[in-house]
């Protein structure tokens, strides 16, 4: 039987997860979602506007409307977003003493 992580600092995952509910566990658990949005998200929880504005771009306007930028600018703003948390990293996979194996995906 496995030991439960309790200190997680970040969470990998690819835009499959990305909803609501993951984005507001990981920040009720203070766990960085290291999970890529859709290009064409705009809304959703607290939590997933924060993270849609984080990668893409998009700055609340004073109305409480979301300015969204054009997509090749969020494409753009996306890609650095990855390449500076390391999103496209490969993971290190190895078996550690009780033959279980065990992913590591070096955090920068």
């Amino acid at each position: 039987m496995l030991e439960p992580i309790k200190h997680i600092k970040a969470a990998a995952a690819d835009g499959a997860n990305d909803s609501d509910k993951n984005f507001e566990y990981s920040d009720n658990r203070r766990t960085l979602p290291l999970i890529p949005v859709h290009i064409n998200a705009t809304g959703g929880s607290l939590h997933r506007k924060l993270r849609v504005e984080e990668q893409l771009g998009g700055k609340k306007a004073r109305k409480k409307r979301n300015v969204i930028p054009p997509k090749e600018i969020r494409k753009k703003n996306q890609e650095k977003w990855k390449s500076e948390i390391g999103c496209h990293m490969r993971p290190i996979i190895f078996k550690n003493k009780r033959n279980v194996c065990v992913s590591i995906v070096p955090v920068l």
